[in-house]
């Protein structure tokens, strides 16, 4: 302020009488007021539009105005000049001692009112110095009137005694009550609501008498009755001598937001019941699948506390057998790969038993992006997956029941064909050759369709099924067995092993040279067992699977398995070659299978206990 005063003034005098402009001329040389060198520091206008002509160019920075002027006269004058230059200080210099006018003249916006005659330099010094600075005030005061007025919180000021002194429009729009319907009255007799006991207020007063600022929240009562929520601020206004002078209040409405958190209140408590409740197994885990927070049906599923489950992670509860997907999910969901999954797997119990649970789990954001969780659901599926597991078995008994009694009474049918030509035989010598052919024949499918009689619980030895089907092709074969130790056939690949064994020798059979044998060798290393059959063939005849001869059958009824199969011709000798490996086939090779911890999987008394 002080530094807007020693700039260079500017000074417009509106005054028709020439002697007073030269007096009044004088008094601002001498006053002391910087008005600048080299430069006319006061600008001269005879009549009051001359005055407001001259500030369109140049705007002054303090107005000496008369109020007897030939085109006006009296306080108009002030509230013309006023309205010409919003902003700028006037200072009265009139003839008129009078102080009623002196008053409507302030009133009008003058800052100061001076009677000819009766002020030196000085006192016009000191008068148009306040002026300046009383306008700076009022300016800044209109300022904060404005800001006051624009702001959407409610704002009172009160004496000390809680009179209102002021409200702004705000207040108005939250309580209902005007300006003028509040001044004087104290804010109790308002907006009280009687939510409030006394010591409330005694606690109120107390920190706003002792200087401090207090802060809180009120149930107060709108103009119509109605309830609302307020944040209340109310700080006390301190004079220069330490005494409080007033206090001011702001109020702000916060219904809503209190509404709002109510409401997510119960939406928390209602969420914290559904997850404590929930009969399914709720878990949340961090990226690094540690457990953080489960509920109670998920302690309970795994037979931990809480405290517990935060020390392990979801991998350690999971069956070994399901680990490592457990771990390729996780990363699915946590890169984002995978939205969310759905997996049925064994679960380990904190006393080591296991049980199934269908699981869903899920990526759940936190308040950053590096922030995730992975939130899993869990409902246990062991009684479901027995019942399933009961069924499929009574299932596959009764088809198994199905097919044995079908196969018998096919083989039975076989034998009753093979006694009918026996006796077709007896009575035509001359087709004993054709005739014992066909026996031979019949005797391989019958052979094939006696294992679907059984009720195959164990492995079928291969050398004996080889055997077998080898003898009942009513031909002369040359079996040579060079098994080192037992082989044996996996019981679910029987009989389509058994249906290609008999199709390659049926084969063999049909397509030798008249005189040629029929030679079988089987052999085995620790992996696999090796059958060839090989046979002479007609010089010049070549034979390939595509040509058909059952070869390509056997290829079907093998697709699907772990085989090896190949033909080859040289010469005369055709040769068809069948390797068969694990698990279609079990070799007892195994030297060190005692230990009941470690079974070998390939010894066939240690099978049953790696597949159980």
């Amino acid at each position: 302020m002080n530094e807007d005063i020693r700039q260079a003034l500017s000074i417009l005098v509106v005054e028709d009488a020439p002697g007073d402009f030269g007096l009044i001329r004088k008094h601002v040389l001498l006053s002391g007021l910087d008005v600048g060198a080299g430069k006319e520091p006061v600008t001269w206008a005879r009549t009051l539009a001359e005055g407001i002509a001259s500030t369109r160019c140049n705007k002054p920075d303090v107005v000496l105005l008369d109020l007897s002027l030939p085109d006006s006269v009296g306080i108009a004058t002030v509230r013309a000049m006023r309205a010409a230059l919003p902003g700028v200080p006037i200072v009265v210099l009139t003839g008129y001692d009078d102080n009623a006018l002196a008053a409507a003249a302030l009133q009008a916006g003058a800052q100061d009112y001076l009677v000819k005659g009766q002020f030196d330099h000085d006192a016009l010094g000191r008068a148009v110095r306040n002026a300046l600075v009383r306008e700076a005030l009022e300016s800044r005061l209109r300022l904060f009137e404005v800001a006051l007025n624009s702001v959407a919180n409610g704002i009172i000021i009160t004496d000390v005694d809680a009179h209102i002194q002021w409200v702004n429009p705000a207040f108005t729009r939250l309580t209902g009550f005007s300006l003028e319907e509040a001044l004087g009255r104290n804010p109790s007799e308002l907006i009280k609501s009687g939510k409030h006991d006394q010591a409330f207020y005694q606690n109120m007063w107390e920190t706003i008498l002792s200087g401090k600022t207090w802060h809180g929240e009120v149930i107060n009562r709108h103009k119509d009755g109605s309830l609302y929520d307020e944040a209340l601020i109310i700080a006390p206004v301190i004079g220069a001598d330490g005494v409080i002078r007033q206090f001011a209040a702001t109020m702000q409405d916060i219904t809503a937001r209190k509404q709002t958190e109510a409401e997510l209140r119960d939406s928390e408590e209602r969420f914290r019941q559904l997850f404590e409740k929930a009969p399914i197994g709720i878990a949340m885990a961090r990226q690094d699948q540690k457990i953080f927070i489960a509920n109670e049906a998920f302690c309970r599923m795994y037979g931990y506390t809480l405290e517990e489950l935060r020390h392990l992670t979801i991998t350690d509860l999971t069956h070994p057998e399901f680990r490592d997907q457990t771990r390729q999910l996780a990363t699915g969901v946590l890169e984002g790969e995978i939205p969310v999954y759905s997996v049925d797997k064994k679960y380990l119990r904190k006393d080591g038993a296991t049980f199934w649970g269908h699981i869903v789990a899920t990526e759940i954001r936190g308040d950053t992006p590096q922030t995730r969780y992975i939130m899993r659901i869990v409902k246990d599926i062991t009684e479901r997956v027995e019942r399933e597991t009961l069924r499929l078995t009574e299932v596959k008994e009764q088809k198994d029941m199905l097919v044995r009694e079908v196969h018998h009474r096919i083989k039975n049918n076989l034998q009753g064909v093979i006694g009918m030509l026996r006796q077709y035989a007896t009575a035509h010598p001359a087709m004993n050759g054709v005739i014992d052919a066909v026996i031979g024949r019949i005797y391989s499918i019958a052979t094939v369709h006696g294992l679907q009689t059984k009720t195959l619980t164990e492995e079928i030895d291969l050398a004996n099924l080889l055997e077998s089907i080898a003898d009942a092709s009513g031909h002369p074969i040359q079996y040579v067995n060079k098994l080192a130790y037992p082989v044996a056939l996996n019981k679910d690949d029987a009989v389509p092993v058994a249906l290609a064994l008999n199709e390659l020798i049926t084969n063999a059979c049909k397509h030798r040279s008249i005189c040629g044998p029929i030679f079988i060798r089987l052999t085995a290393d620790s992996f696999s067992a090796t059958i060839t059959i090989a046979n002479h063939v007609e010089s010049n005849r070549k034979i390939s699977v595509a040509n058909g001869h059952g070869l390509l059958l056997v290829k079907l009824l093998l697709s699907r398995k772990p085989t090896h199969f190949q033909v080859m011709q040289v010469g005369d000798i055709f040769t068809a070659e069948l390797k068969l490996t694990q698990p279609v086939v079990f070799i007892d090779s195994c030297f060190n299978c005692d230990n009941g911890d470690h079974p070998c999987p390939y010894k066939l008394s240690c099978w049953s206990k790696t597949t159980r």
